[in-house]
């Protein structure tokens, strides 16, 4: 099994490799980690490659702020 900062490190890097900034990355990342060690796996890792998805198709734009 991972470790938090394996699980948080690979996060990172994906949401990196779609283009979000490094900042967002890391909070996101952060946020599911934290999820998934309270056992809300659902709001955790396991939306991860749906996110990436939806940031390729332009569904999510992860440089966008409010």
């Amino acid at each position: 099994m991972p470790s938090v900062a394996d699980l948080t490190a690979f996060a990172i890097a994906a949401y990196e490799a779609a283009g979000t900034p490094r900042e967002h990355a890391q909070i996101v990342a952060r946020y599911q980690v934290g999820a998934n060690l309270v056992g809300h796996d659902s709001h955790g890792e396991v939306p991860l490659p749906t996110y990436i998805d939806r940031i390729r198709h332009g569904h999510i734009v992860p440089a966008g702020r409010p």
